[in-house]
């Protein structure tokens, strides 16, 4: 009897073949797909079916989102048509600064409108809206605006209106009622004086010049320590050692170990103090270095760093491209506190790095000098390309307030290594009237 035949096989690769090769398989299978492309539409179900969901997610969360935020009240702020009327304050004041509170209101259309409102009423309560009233301020007649299209103004300045006025370190609120076009509106905002006692370390200059052994202002540097006291009693301080160190990338290029000078210090409330350290030299080349820096003070270790430049003052080729600004009032009434920025404007598209060897600021009337600050020291300052540097505030140095009307001339004069500089301008004072809202 013969053995039964076995049927053919084709071998390839150990893989044993029982059907068509891989290839002709593939192909197959892709005619059938073409013929009947159920794949592909399942995955096209699964996709849309994805999206649509998603759709409905986000047009869920967007309803929802919605709602809550039509349904919130904003208490300082509300809408009479046209008119926008808001209290805008901060949440937070440090004690001894007269708190920025004022009552605004904007025209929101685009045309002219005239605006009456009377029965105005102002209170800064103690912890709540119906705390104890503290300050109050109630003017009842009638007082008409007239605002251009996206015009805002002043209704009530607190600080304008009592630039002296103190609050103890606590939680207040501002609460202001008033009748606008015969609507009753009533604004409340909550806010907060925090007591701080500072102490940090700062420079008076922005950077310095190279160390080359000559002795010129700016190759040494000169720290202070600066103590503020915005709390309502009076502090002492107590000092130990302080550390200053240059390093770049890591190696120590200067540094000075020492006993703070003053050894105790003793401030009022509201007082500052800046205490001297002995100078450190600046580097030989230039370029940037990390100043580090560490004092004791109560016991307690206060430590930073602070970027340090070392530059070559610059030689300025276009005198006019360096202008001097200032932001101030320039009609206010008698009695009024009076208060003046000062500063320098880069018209340059690179950097400056000035020295400013005098400046002066001055007021006067009718050719007499009443007012007169000069500067006591040189001072070293970097003006950012195509932007501004503030180098005198005047209520930094004192409060001015004029006790005459009339005209008045604005002066100030400042030298610096590119040459120098003069600017004037003319305020006006006029008769203390009745403060309306």
């Amino acid at each position: 009897m013969s053995k039964p035949t076995e049927p053919s096989n084709r071998a390839s690769k150990n893989y044993l073949y029982h059907t068509n090769p891989p290839e002709v398989i593939r192909e197959q299978l892709r005619e059938r797909k073409e013929r009947d492309p159920k794949g592909k539409r399942t995955r096209r179900i699964v996709f849309w079916t994805l999206l649509f969901n998603l759709v409905i997610l986000f047009a869920i969360f967007g309803v929802v989102f919605l709602s809550g935020q039509r349904g919130r009240k904003y208490e300082y702020i509300q809408n009479v048509s046209p008119f926008v009327l808001r209290i805008s304050a901060a949440s937070e004041y440090v004690y001894g600064e007269v708190p920025e509170i004022v009552i605004r209101i904007s025209n929101s259309s685009s045309s002219l409108r005239e605006c009456l409102i009377e029965k105005f009423e102002f209170y800064v309560k103690s912890e709540t809206k119906s705390g104890e009233n503290l300050f109050t301020f109630v003017y009842p007649p009638k007082n008409t605006f007239l605002l251009d299209r996206y015009d805002s103004r002043s209704v009530y300045d607190f600080k304008r209106d009592n630039p002296s006025y103190e609050l103890q370190p606590g939680t207040y609120y501002v609460v202001c009622r008033f009748v606008v076009n015969d609507t009753p509106v009533e604004l409340s905002k909550p806010f907060t004086i925090n007591e701080v006692m500072s102490t940090t370390l700062f420079f008076r200059d922005d950077f310095w010049t190279p160390d080359i052994g000559d002795g010129v202002t700016g190759s040494v540097i000169d720290t202070y320590i600066r103590i503020q006291n915005s709390t309502p009693k009076s502090l002492n301080y107590r000092f130990g050692v302080y550390n200053l160190k240059i390093t770049e990338s890591g190696n120590t290029v200067e540094s000075v170990k020492e006993e703070v000078p003053q050894k105790e210090v003793f401030l009022a409330s509201g007082e500052a103090l800046d205490i001297p350290l002995k100078p450190i030299s600046v580097p030989e080349r230039v370029g940037d270095y990390l100043f580090e820096w560490s004092f004791f003070v109560d016991d307690r270790l206060q430590e930073g760093q602070n970027q340090l430049l070392v530059r070559e003052l610059t030689p300025l080729e276009a005198p006019e491209k360096l202008r001097i600004l200032s932001y101030s009032v320039k009609t206010l009434a008698m009695g009024e506190p009076y208060q003046s920025e000062i500063l320098l404007a880069n018209d340059l598209n690179d950097t400056l790095f000035l020295r400013l060897e005098d400046f002066a600021f001055y007021i006067y009337r009718d050719r007499t000098e009443l007012y007169r600050y000069q500067s006591e020291r040189t001072l070293q300052v970097l003006v950012p390309a195509r932007s501004t540097r503030t180098i005198f505030r005047s209520e930094e140095w004192k409060e001015i307030r004029f006790d005459r009307p009339g005209t008045y001339v604005i002066r100030t004069t400042l030298k610096t290594n590119a040459g120098e500089k003069v600017f004037e301008e003319e305020i006006t004072v006029l008769e203390k009237t009745d403060r309306s809202p």
